[in-house]
C-alpha cells in the first residue's frame, strides 16, 4: 500500500479525521532520556524533533488507522484528558505541518 499522495495546500487532499495518513519518512527514533521522537527528513538531510504530542500521533500512524482511529487512542491514554475536540485539533496540526514538511501522505481510497 504505497500507493499515497502529499496532503498540503498544493492541490492535493486536505487532512480529515477520515483520512489514513502514511508516513514517507522511515527513519525515527525515540529518545530515551526525554521520550521526544525524532524523525530524519531526507531531503534536507535533518534531523526533527517532536514534542511529546507529535511524538505520540506519530508512533500511531500506521497506514491502517484514520485520524479518528489515532485521536480516540490519544484521548484514552492522556492523562488528565483534554477532550476529544483539543486532541484532534493538536493532532491534525501536528499531520498538515508534518505533510507539508513532505514527511506523510495520504492513502489513495481503493473505492
Amino acid at each position: 500500500m504505497n500507493d499515497s499522495k502529499k496532503a498540503g495546500s498544493d492541490g492535493a487532499r486536505a487532512i480529515a479525521e477520515n483520512s489514513i495518513v502514511v508516513r514517507l519518512w522511515p527513519v525515527d527514533h525515540e529518545l530515551p532520556d526525554s521520550g521526544e521522537t525524532v524523525v530524519f527528513d531526507e531531503s534536507q538531510s535533518e534531523l526533527v524533533l517532536l514534542n511529546p504530542m507529535g511524538g505520540a500521533v506519530w508512533s500511531l500512524i500506521d497506514g491502517r488507522r484514520s485520524v479518528h482511529d489515532i485521536v480516540t487512542i490519544l484521548v484514552e491514554e492522556i492523562e488528565g484528558n483534554p477532550g476529544r475536540e483539543e486532541v484532534t485539533r493538536v493532532a491534525v496540526e501536528f499531520l498538515e505541518s508534518m505533510s507539508k514538511r513532505g514527511a506523510l501522505g495520504l492513502a489513495s481510497s481503493s473505492s
